[in-house]
């Protein structure tokens, strides 16, 4: 089997808040990682595996710490971000240290994307999530979710998005820079059954695509970007394309979710450029 996980920092154990310090967010990363890779090879002894580094400009796993058989997509920018690398080549894709959406009430480091800039993503009218918004991208190459993890507010979010999809909650969301840390030895357990079970539902041909559970995000696609402020609005409606709804919201249409996707990406580092302008 071929898996793709694309790891973020905000739901991995161990941490609370977007800053911090660097070298220890490359050791949780790297750890839960080679904890999940592990697991994979265990069920799996011939399974090739290739990780999307997905937090922030892509540079937290630590290369040679990972196994054989592993490939690392690594550094930024780059067109998919997050699901940079893959294709329908693949079996089956892991959301490992995900987080809940922007605006969740209890969801730590809550954002979609862009912390700085986005307040709101909505795709066919529905706001939703990194891992949502990711799963459509992996439909594309009908690819399903099998595992993700994440806090409790990513559970409490997501989880009905994916009915057939294993979740590990890895900490309990208290606020925005709060959680409840469980166990370590305890989250690694259920690490382990959580893939054990999801791998064993693919083999069985459990799993559908997440536009298969979720009609709803069948294309076409009609992409809302909420931005923060309208000096952000501004820099992203000068994207070809794109069209402004009102003071911060801007459009965006096509039947190809992959020009959904880069209008995401460059929308995020154009709106960036807002810290840039006095």
């Amino acid at each position: 089997m071929k898996y793709f996980i694309s790891i973020d920092m905000e739901g991995i154990w161990g941490t609370s808040y977007f800053y911090e310090p660097g070298e220890r967010v490359s050791k949780l990363m790297t750890e839960e990682l080679a904890h999940t890779v592990e697991v994979l090879m265990d069920i799996d002894p011939r399974a090739k595996v290739r990780v999307c580094d997905s937090h922030a400009l892509g540079t937290n796993i630590l290369p040679e710490a990972l196994r054989v058989n592993v490939e690392l997509v690594r550094g930024f920018p780059r067109m998919f971000y997050m699901m940079e690398g893959l294709d329908e080549s693949f079996d089956a894709v892991l959301f490992v240290g995900y987080h809940a959406p922007i605006g969740h009430p209890k969801g730590a480091m809550n954002h979609t994307y862009s912390s700085a800039s986005f307040f709101e993503i909505r795709i066919n009218g529905a706001p939703l999530g990194e891992s949502e918004i990711n799963a459509i991208f992996a439909s594309m190459f009908n690819v399903p979710v099998i595992f993700i993890s994440g806090d409790s507010a990513l559970f409490e979010f997501s989880s009905g998005y994916f009915p057939e999809t294993e979740f590990l909650i890895t900490k309990d969301s208290i606020g925005h820079n709060a959680v409840l840390l469980y166990e370590r030895d305890r989250i690694y357990g259920e690490r382990v059954k959580a893939i054990e079970k999801a791998v064993k539902k693919l083999k069985e041909g459990r799993f559908k695509t997440f536009i298969e559970n979720n009609p709803q995000f069948a294309p076409p696609y009609n992409l809302e970007i909420v931005l923060k402020d309208t000096l952000r609005a501004d820099l992203v409606s000068i994207i070809p394309g794109s069209k402004r709804k009102d003071g911060r919201i801007v459009e965006y249409f096509s039947a190809d979710f992959r020009d959904i996707y880069r209008f995401i990406v460059a929308s995020s580092i154009l709106a960036w450029q807002a810290s840039q302008i006095k």
